[in-house]
């Protein structure tokens, strides 16, 4: 049975906002004050959790789906040391698998 257009499927990973902390540097001159209030840059990234593996946490936020209706290639990917990592939340997302695009245009 052929699947219908615009159905949803199972995402097999988890739908997630990670905060972590960015090393930061510069390269100028700063005073003894600037310097002890200077602190690495808060992130946040949005995006599905691939895996935490060997202290690297993979995280993508775009995909496309193979015409067996599962995942065949996963883009803007960001990998993150989990040791800067502070906090996960996990959330809730449900995608739909859009229709097809027509290849000959």
């Amino acid at each position: 049975m052929a699947k219908k257009k615009n159905q949803s499927f199972n995402m097999p990973y988890p739908w997630v906002r990670i905060y972590w902390t960015d090393p930061t540097s510069r390269a100028e001159w700063q005073t003894k004050k600037d310097l002890e209030t200077f602190n690495p840059t808060l992130c946040v990234e949005t995006g599905y959790l691939f895996n935490q593996k060997k202290g690297i946490t993979r995280v993508f936020s775009s995909y496309n789906i193979g015409d067996d209706g599962s995942i065949d290639d996963y883009g803007c990917t960001t990998v993150i040391p989990s040791k800067l990592i502070t906090k996960i939340e996990y959330g809730t997302f449900k995608p739909t698998r859009g229709p097809r695009p027509s290849r000959n245009r």
